[in-house]
């Protein structure tokens, strides 16, 4: 091979390798800056989904108005600027919210994900209400948002001291945490949940509005024992006023016709 042919191949092995190196990523990153200059690549679709337990859903949905419009300040952003958690602002009245995640579709879409802190139950105390979350987290609603929700609510003490709301609160929280979501004796069965210092618990269920005692010890054991006797007599049409596991080993039934 001659001293020329070699010469026209380097030639051409080198220009191959500036028309790779500098040519085209050139052109790649002007046509980018053109692309971005033009708004190509800003958000114009913000949506948002919430994740949350199917029986809660209505009531989180009714919630999240109060951050749709924090959620919507991200249009006009662009695709590659990262989103941190102080530009959703999240925070303060938004205390249901457990975590989120951000989904980008190119070149121009943003999906919001909220995780929702499921609700174990709702106390009132003073005119007011509040949801109280897994998180243990509260946050104070309207009395129509309970329209929404299928959980136990609970009547706190006006005279109790905020110390003793919270133990109290600490304690029931304990004891729903044991519930099933569905059931006789789950949160969506349950109107209302007290606590006495006498009887311990107690429950008065839906939709019947039968009241059941469960004590102060032992608690998950008496659950179970009581959830039998109201399967039994809800199977056989028995009609309950009282049920009160507050025995060694055995459960009181009083029929709805005594007093």
């Amino acid at each position: 091979m001659s001293g020329q042919t070699k010469s026209k191949r380097k030639f051409k092995i080198i220009f191959s390798s500036l028309f790779l190196i500098v040519f085209i990523p050139t052109v790649l990153l002007l046509s980018f800056l053109e692309l971005k200059k033009s708004g190509f690549f800003l958000i114009k679709d913000v949506s948002f989904q919430i994740e949350a337990p199917n029986k809660q859903m209505g009531f989180y949905q009714s919630l999240s108005k109060k951050v749709e419009h924090s959620i919507s300040m991200l249009k006009g952003r662009s695709y590659w600027e990262p989103v941190l958690p102080s530009d959703l602002n999240l925070q303060g009245q938004n205390m249901w919210i457990e975590g989120y995640s951000i989904y980008k579709k190119f070149p121009n879409q943003m999906v919001v994900k909220l995780k929702a802190s499921p609700i174990l139950f709702v106390y009132k105390k003073n005119g007011k209400s509040f949801i109280y979350c897994k998180n243990e987290k509260r946050t104070q609603i309207l009395p129509q948002s309970l329209d929404f929700l299928a959980v136990p609510v609970i009547q706190l003490n006006p005279n109790d001291e905020s110390e003793q709301d919270d133990i109290l609160l600490s304690k029931i929280k304990d004891f729903v945490a044991q519930l099933p979501d569905d059931g006789p004796i789950s949160l969506a069965s349950i109107r209302s949940l007290r606590w006495d210092n006498k009887k311990g618990f107690e429950l008065e269920m839906l939709p019947d509005g039968v009241k059941i005692y469960l004590g102060h010890e032992d608690v998950k054991t008496r659950l179970t024992r009581v959830t039998r006797v109201l399967s039994y007599l809800r199977e056989n049409g028995i009609q309950a006023r009282v049920i009160d596991s507050n025995f060694l080993k055995k459960v009181l039934v009083k029929p709805r016709s005594q007093p």
